[in-house]
Order: C-alpha cells, then structure tokens, then sequence
C-alpha cells in the first residue's frame, strides 16, 4: 500500500477518534448537574440580602419570624448591619454575611422580645441610641461595645418611639419624638435623666426624620397624614402644604429620604414615588413602570455617592433607576412578600438588605 495512503488513513482514525472523544465528553457535560453558588438561601425569611446592587436577592438566615422595622449601618465603620424587630429585639449582620446574630443583653437593659422603632448613632459609631418599647413602655436605651443604659422612659404606656436625631455636631444633643406627639432635648446625652419637652404635635407623631446636618432640618407626619417640618431641630414646627399630586391628596407616607447629593426629598407613598427641591412644600412624580395611585411605595432608598441612582419597593418588586428616573429595572424577591424598608451600605454600595413583613 503507498506510503500516502497510509499517512492519509492514519489522519482520518486521528480525527475520527477526536470526534468521539468530544462526544463523549459533551455528552457527559449535558448530564452532569449544574453548578450553583454555594450561597445559603433562607426559606421563610424576613430579611433579603444583594451584593450586586439589587440585581439578584438571597434570604438571610438566623432572623426566624421575626420582623425587621427599621435598619441601619453603623456610623463609621460601614461593616455592620444593625436590625430592629418587631417583636423580638435587636440583630446584627455583619459586613454582608448571609446569617445574622440576635443580641442578648445579659442584664436586660434591652430585653430579647423588645419591639425596636428607631435608631440613632454617633458620628464614628461608637454609641447606638434604640428606641425600644418594653414592658409596655418606651424608653431609649444607649448601647456601645461593653455596656446598656437605659436614659429615658416615656411617662405614658402604649406610645413608642417615632423617632430619634443625634446632632453630629454635639452627641450629647439629642431629640426624640414619641407617638404621643411630644419631642423631647437634652444636651446632656441623657446621663442626668434631664429630657426637656420642647413641643408637641397635637395629632401624635406617626414618622419622624432628618436630614443627618448638625444644624440641620427635622420632618416628621402626624396620624392624620399632614407633614410638618422643624428648622430648629424640633423646637417649633411648620406645617407643610398637605402632600398631594395631581390633585390627589396622599393618604400614607411610609418612608422619606433626604438626599443630600440630590438636594431633595424623596417619598416612598401611598401614590407612588415623589420628590420635593423645596423641603417638602411642593411635590412631583416619578414615571415607574407602576402608574401612579395603581400600587403604593413602600420605601426607598438613595445611592451614597451618586445622585442619579435609587431604588424604590413596592410588594416584593424592587426597581431600581440609573438615571434620575427616567429609567428603571426591576427584579423580584425570591418569596412574595411585601418589602417595608431598605438599607444600603455606603462603604460598598452594592450590598443592599431588604426587610419584608410576613
């Protein structure tokens, strides 16, 4: 047989046995399982967690039942996660793991079943303020790394804490709204018990905010829905045109945002997302892929660094815009639950948390 012939047949086995071998190889490849990451996810839980700004969502363990009401990343250090529970005390996570520990006070100062309604901190986050009520009885209790003070209880039962501010100019100077309506000072920090009253809205506080400036502006909503707003850190309050849009006048306020890169209000609302540049005496709409007045916002939360970026929640959807608005995607939590607060990590702003209600 010629010499070609050979080298010519030996080329075709060569390739023949290549083409099998890809095939089998393939084939194996088609039947092997899919590899997934190795992220916990939680069933059943009430706090979400996103590292990658929002586009996938994971369920954080070690909550339980329990009920997230407010959240907040420690003042400074931007690695830890505070969470206020309804019903079952205070948890934290830390720097984006996907479980949370529950803090249990061996001296009971802050009990494990205390119903949390608000934080306050220091500016390099060495004093958490709660405001917790237990026993059927508000009070703040001041936490740091080795100790709990209790520095004030409310007089009344069955009225929580709206509502606290610490200046980040003078920690000592601190403000706290209560639902009865009354705002309390000291400029003491709370060590002499020394609260002064130093206003009241008749129709009780129903949410309280601001705008984190030492000197800076409170906004807080009655029960009735009218919003008012204090240049003198609660000392006298202003009310504010009844918050309405196109005529339609807003019935709930769950959650507002000052931006302070956007100059601006932001309103999570029983009609949809609204903004106000005027300090909340006038109001405009976002166009979301939801019409307005078709399905409420229940939070939002702002981008730290970049004032074209926000996220909006309404049920278990989550819509996020790159360009002030103009824009939006949306994703969806892994369970159907509705969202009711939001936080953001402004040291890596692509760790969002998430807390849902049952």
């Amino acid at each position: 047989m010629p010499r070609i012939v050979i080298v010519f047949l030996i080329i075709i086995g060569v390739a023949l046995a290549g083409t099998l071998v890809t095939f089998i190889v393939l084939r194996n490849q088609q039947n092997a399982p899919v590899q997934r990451g190795t992220k916990v996810i939680a069933k059943d839980s009430n706090l979400f967690f996103s590292s990658d700004g929002g586009e996938s969502w994971a369920g954080v363990s070690g909550l339980g039942s329990a009920i997230p009401r407010v959240l907040a990343f420690k003042s400074g250090a931007h690695n830890k996660l505070y969470i206020g529970t309804e019903s079952n005390g205070l948890f934290i996570a830390r720097d984006g793991a996907d479980t949370v520990e529950h803090v249990s006070d061996p001296k009971g100062i802050l009990a494990d079943d205390a119903r949390i309604t608000a934080f306050a901190q220091n500016i390099d986050g060495t004093q958490l303020f709660i405001g917790a009520t237990q026993n059927s009885r508000a009070r703040v209790i001041r936490l740091t790394e080795d100790s709990a003070e209790e520095i004030f209880v409310a007089a009344l039962d069955r009225f929580d804490i709206t509502g606290l501010a610490v200046n980040t100019g003078n920690a000592r100077h601190i403000t706290i709204a209560v639902a009865d309506g009354t705002a309390f000072e000291t400029q003491d920090g709370g060590k002499s018990r020394s609260w002064e009253p130093i206003s009241r809205i008749g129709s009780g506080i129903a949410g309280f905010w601001d705008d984190g400036k030492p000197e800076g502006a409170f906004w807080a909503i009655d029960n009735k829905g009218s919003l008012f707003q204090s240049g003198s850190r609660g000392r006298l309050w202003k009310e504010l045109p009844r918050v309405a849009f196109d005529g339609v006048k807003i019935t709930k306020m769950y959650n507002l945002v000052f931006s302070v890169i956007r100059h601006s209000l932001l309103a999570a609302t029983s009609h949809g997302l609204l903004e106000s540049q005027d300090a909340g005496f006038s109001w405009s709409s976002f166009r979301m892929p939801i019409p307005s007045g078709s399905s409420p916002i229940t939070t939002v939360i702002t981008h730290p660094h970049l004032p074209e970026i926000f996220w909006a929640a309404s049920g278990d959807q989550i819509y996020r815009t790159d360009d002030s608005g103009i824009s939006w995607r949306q994703t969806l939590l892994a369970e159907k639950k509705n969202i009711i607060i939001m936080a953001v990590d402004s040291n890596k702003p692509k760790h969002l948390y998430a807390g849902t209600s049952q």
